[in-house]
């Protein structure tokens, strides 16, 4: 009788084993953390399907930080139509979504993708009637 008891308490820790190994893989699945953020500064480049913007580190700081964002397919655009639309130094909020997640083959180091969700165009860039409209590819002379 006392080996029927070993072999069920054997079967049963070995149940809870598999259990708990099969629930590790959704663990490392738990390490991805998704954030809804937002950014406000000039356009610094446009193209089809990203957009770059400058934007200062604070209030009190001249240098600022470029962030380049590729747009979600469902990117919802406001007060103008498409990229083309837009222009170097162009003032605009761009709202994007930031994953956050550990690499495993790169030494699991943590590693974030940034991609736009919205972008909205706050004021347009004061246009010169002479000067080359660089995010069209124009060189300037």
């Amino acid at each position: 009788m006392n080996r029927y008891r070993m072999v069920a308490a054997l079967v049963v820790a070995f149940g809870v084993g598999m259990a708990a190994a099969s629930a590790a893989p959704e663990a490392a699945v738990k390490e991805e953390q998704v954030a809804y953020k937002h950014v406000t500064g000039l356009v610094s480049g446009v193209g089809a399907k990203f957009i770059a913007v400058e934007s200062p580190q604070s209030a009190k700081s001249t240098d600022g930080i470029e962030m380049a964002f590729p747009l979600d397919d469902k990117a919802q655009l406001v007060a103008i139509k498409s990229l083309k639309d837009l222009h170097l130094g162009d003032y605009v909020d761009v709202e994007y979504r930031e994953t956050i997640f550990k690499d495993k083959t790169d030494y699991d180091q943590t590693k974030s993708k940034r991609v736009a969700t919205k972008i909205t165009l706050m004021k347009a860039a004061l246009v010169v009637p002479d000067a080359p409209n660089l995010s069209e590819g124009g060189e300037a002379q």
